[in-house]
């Protein structure tokens, strides 16, 4: 995906944030599926998409109180990369968007899917709008893999350019005995280079879980445990970088600015992470959809 589409789509996308925000609500669920665009399509051009490709149902099922027939999922055409860089990009679903006031709540079924979490979930702390910023940090370093886009009038299926890949994903490491949480805990503070200060973990109430009483990282099995915390392993810092690297997309120059955006997002301390109103007049976006 050529990477001045791949801005346009997240600007949008964080516009959206930034006026939820302004209106005192949390999206807390954001992903690519939340991600639509407009459809130029008149309704001719409807009416003779139908004539040619008319409605479609799938064979009879039987179901507890008798025959089925689901519909086939028929979706509207894909815009071209020309017809992309045009449409207009909206953010949808809702549906477990929260409206609590600053600093409340801690329910870690928030968000649905722990590669998307921020660490304050994790650890059982107060969560707030700033959430919805590390998620979106997330989302850039994915979009530069892949894009998930559908029409805004939820017909359209999902389609992917380039094979998607996660920053914060479990895999077994043989010289640690991590479980999920661990292992994207401690891929987290890996990558940012940062740690959880204290006044977080103090109110934060599965901190306990994963951190000892002077907050130093209790994650690790026995074969760490009483050494100095400098011999501790660490996956490589540059992990966002390196994932940027990866994608054909964006060239040597770019890679710097892209990653500095991420890292704005991905901080461990809510408190240090900008607004998405802030975020809007970051420099990666400079150029971009001007209004």
């Amino acid at each position: 995906l050529p990477l001045p589409l791949t801005k346009r789509i997240l600007l949008h996308a964080l516009r959206g944030i930034a006026h939820a925000h302004s209106r005192g609500v949390i999206h807390t669920d954001l992903s690519f599926d939340a991600i639509f665009l407009d459809n130029s399509m008149s309704n001719s051009d409807i009416d003779d998409l139908l004539k040619s490709d008319p409605s479609r149902r799938h064979p009879p099922e039987e179901s507890y109180d008798g025959t089925m027939q689901a519909a086939v999922s028929q979706p509207l055409p894909i815009p071209t990369l020309e017809e992309a860089m045009q449409r207009t990009f909206v953010l949808g679903n809702f549906r477990l968007a929260s409206a609590l006031p600053i600093g409340a709540g801690t329910d870690d079924e928030l968000t649905s899917w722990d590669h998307l979490r921020p660490p304050e979930i994790f650890i059982g702390g107060p969560w707030e709008e700033s959430m919805d910023i590390w998620t979106f940090g997330c989302l850039v370093c994915t979009s530069l893999r892949s894009v998930v886009m559908s029409c805004q009038t939820n017909v359209s299926r999902i389609f992917e350019l380039v094979t998607n890949h996660r920053l914060f994903e479990f895999k077994p490491y043989p010289l640690l005995d991590l479980d999920e949480t661990s292992y994207i805990l401690w891929q987290m503070m890996s990558y940012t280079g940062e740690e959880f200060l204290p006044e977080q973990l103090s109110e934060s109430l599965q901190a306990a879980e994963f951190f000892d009483r002077t907050c130093n990282c209790a994650l690790f099995n026995s074969s760490y445990a009483g050494r100095p915390r400098h011999v501790v392993p660490l996956l490589r810092q540059d992990q966002i970088e390196q994932c940027i690297r990866c994608c054909k997309s964006v060239v040597e120059e770019d890679i710097m600015s892209t990653a500095a955006v991420i890292r704005r997002c991905l901080r461990l301390d809510p408190a240090n992470r900008p607004s998405a109103a802030e975020l809007l007049t970051d420099p990666w976006f400079a150029g971009v959809d001007p209004v």
